[in-house]
């Protein structure tokens, strides 16, 4: 039943299991104990919709010093469903390279293989309404393909399929479900605040701040955080009463090598007239329909080229804008600030520009006699992170509305990441006909001018390792030196691969699910 906490009586609240958290990886591991006989209470800190979200969720940004930072999303909402109310719904398993040690990676291999993470990802892929992990096989659904995939050298680049959700969110595919489920409550604008333990080895319940104010503890023999990568640090960091530095903090790993995918796009003029790359395209006119299901594709950096340039990976994929190239949409940018319509940057727009030179005057003449430009292709390059100790979330001195510290963040792509991705991205160029000199220098131009982005994948924060000096969760997710607090979604992954999270995330909730589920599990 979903519940509100308005409507709470007074005293504790008393579960088996206690999920913090209502988005992908809340829901999966909610719906992973429905069978199981165990009283499952769900905290939301949101409501059913966007309005009755008492905060905004926080996202990755630029910012305006050399580094990104943290701030509220204008554009999401925390309620019921977490990101997948606001995510493209793209899905993809991660491949056995990205799981794999990689020498050149400090930090990188994961504990887990494909082999035990399949069984999981057809369930995931169920419970997303997706169809099964065949579909991810290229050389399988070549021959039903409409489009044709790119012939492209394997030792530089691979075509990497992805399915789209047909209803992105979990909330709505499974609202019914988690109303009538007797053995399960979601407790709704109920924000967790800490976590409260007998000593530290075990937590005693989970204290929450209710709607109008009042203060409340949901006691369970089990607790998960589900909160995402920022929030499940910030609760272990600020669960201090008892443990000096937060709760499987020991080693100073709780916030540590905090991961996102960066990205940033290169507009491409008239680049692939001739050429049908329908297949790679992100938009809804691009993508093939095989049984019944949704595929487009992505090129990924293969792994020959990851090891000699000892780069983690980096993807491409294309949209069609009417900006038809990196100088145009740069003076467009200089007229737009001149008349100050946009924050003023002239720097960075006279340097893309320059870098892109000889196409701007045939462009500005054709804008200039107002003939419409005509659709063009913009490459959208997206950039794994490597797990570095000082990408970090910590707690701030500052505190929210509910007495809260806030979390703050330490992030930045060394200059040997960033020169290792160039070269990388040279290689693909090259592979696609580009001109690689002028892709590279539009990339070091706009990741210097911070004319890039995140896509909202916060990774890595309470890494897994069955080591507890180099990991905060082990291999069944539990918090190490914490007898009965696991941990679910991508804060738990110990790299963060090139595929979006969240078909990950649901599959290690529901794994999660089932290990709690077994007798002696929790």
């Amino acid at each position: 039943m979903i519940v509100d906490s308005l409507d709470l009586p007074g005293g504790a609240v008393e579960a088996d299991v206690c999920v913090v958290g209502g988005g992908a990886a809340g829901i999966a591991v909610a719906l992973g104990l429905l069978d199981s006989g165990l009283r499952v209470v769900l905290v939301e800190g949101g409501g059913r919709a966007a309005a009755d979200a008492p905060r905004r969720p926080p996202r990755v940004v630029p910012g305006r010093g050399a580094r990104p930072s943290l701030a509220p999303d204008p554009a999401r909402h925390w309620y019921l469903g977490g990101n997948t109310n606001t995510w493209a719904g793209n899905c993809r398993p991660l491949d056995e390279q990205d799981l794999a040690a990689r020498e050149w990676l400090p930090g990188s291999g994961w504990p887990l293989g494909r082999a035990e993470l399949d069984p999981w990802y057809e369930r995931a892929q169920a419970l997303l309404g997706l169809g099964g992990l065949g579909l991810y096989d290229l050389a399988a659904i070549r021959p039903r393909l409409a489009r044709p995939p790119l012939e492209v050298d394997p030792a530089v680049a691979t075509t990497r399929i992805m399915q789209v959700c047909p209803v992105p969110s979990l909330a709505d595919v499974h609202r019914r479900r988690l109303e009538d489920a007797g053995s399960l409550s979601v407790l709704l604008r109920a924000e967790a605040l800490r976590l409260l333990t007998d000593g530290g080895e075990r937590v005693a319940a989970v204290e929450v701040a209710c709607a109008g104010g009042r203060r409340a503890r949901v006691e369970a023999g089990t607790v998960v955080l589900a909160a995402g990568g920022v929030e499940n640090a910030r609760l272990l960091l600020a669960s201090d009463d008892a443990v000096p530095g937060g709760l499987g903090n020991h080693h100073d790993l709780v916030g540590r090598c905090f991961m996102d995918h960066w990205w940033f796009d290169v507009p491409l003029g008239d680049f692939g007239r001739g050429r049908d790359l329908g297949l790679y395209a992100f938009d809804s006119h691009g993508r093939e329909s095989v049984d019944g299901q949704e595929l487009w594709a992505q090129l990924s950096l293969a792994e020959e080229v990851m090891r000699r340039e000892r780069v983690p990976g980096l993807t491409l994929w294309f949209v069609r804008r009417r900006l038809a190239s990196a100088s145009v949409v740069a003076a467009e940018m200089l007229a737009l600030s001149a008349l100050r319509r946009v924050p003023p940057d002239p720097l960075t727009d006279l340097r893309l520009l320059l870098a892109d030179a000889p196409r701007a005057p045939r462009h500005l003449v054709r804008r200039l006699a107002r003939r419409p430009a005509p659709d063009a292709l913009t490459l959208m390059v997206q950039l794994e992170q490597a797990a570095e100790r000082e990408n970090r979330v910590r707690l701030s001195s500052r505190r929210d509305a509910l007495g809260r510290r806030e979390a703050e963040l330490a992030l930045r792509l060394t200059p040997a990441e960033r020169a290792g991705h160039e070269r990388a991205l040279a290689a693909l160029a090259r592979e696609l006909g580009l001109d690689a000199g002028r892709v590279t220098q539009t990339m070091r131009v706009k990741l210097a001018g911070r004319r890039y982005d995140f896509f909202w994948h916060h990774v890595g924060t309470t890494r897994m390792n069955g080591d507890p000096r180099l990991g905060v969760v082990d291999t069944d997710c539990r918090v190490h030196g914490t007898s009965n607090l696991f941990v679910a979604g991508s804060s738990v992954f110990p790299t963060e691969g090139t595929a979006p999270p969240t078909l990950t995330i649901v599959a290690l909730a529901l794994r999660l699910a089932g290990h709690l589920a077994r007798p002696g599990g929790g």
